[in-house]
């Protein structure tokens, strides 16, 4: 599944005006954010997308951080403006099983995650666990 680092448009424009005030160049297509004071919302304890990210542009990977451990709620809290976060492709605007109407703005310099999902199962031989692995795996193929 595809995780993309995203924010509320109104976020970015506040943090870009916040760091065109200390010299930014104003009007930039990639602003510079300082993402150790920019808050991040994280899911739970072993969310480490957000951080994983910034580990990659910061030494420390620090940032003031708030955990939301609902997906849905996660998602709002993002497009909210509470802080930016790792949001799937499939909970965004205009997709299958969007979780917003409103599109998110990218985190300038952070890239997409991809994480590798798996179906586990009993091994008894279920004609119900049969159907429901069959469905799993054709969704899975169509969305992901």
């Amino acid at each position: 599944m595809v995780y993309e680092p995203c924010l509320s448009a109104t976020l970015l424009d506040r943090l870009t005006d916040q760091a065109d005030g200390r010299g930014g160049d104003k009007g930039s297509t990639d602003p510079a954010l300082d993402l150790s004071v920019v808050p991040v919302v994280v899911f739970n304890d072993k969310d480490d997308l957000q951080h994983h990210q910034l580990r990659r542009v910061q030494a420390d990977g620090a940032a003031p951080e708030h955990r939301v451990p609902s997906s849905e709620a996660f998602i709002r809290a993002v497009a909210d403006g509470l802080g930016w976060g790792m949001v799937p492709r499939l909970q965004m605007a205009r997709s299958p099983f969007a979780a917003v109407t409103e599109d998110f703005a990218r985190v300038p310099g952070l890239e997409d995650d991809t994480v590798t999902l798996f179906l586990q199962r009993w091994k008894t031989p279920l004609p119900a666990l049969d159907r429901l692995e069959a469905s799993v795996r054709k969704y899975a193929d169509m969305y992901l």
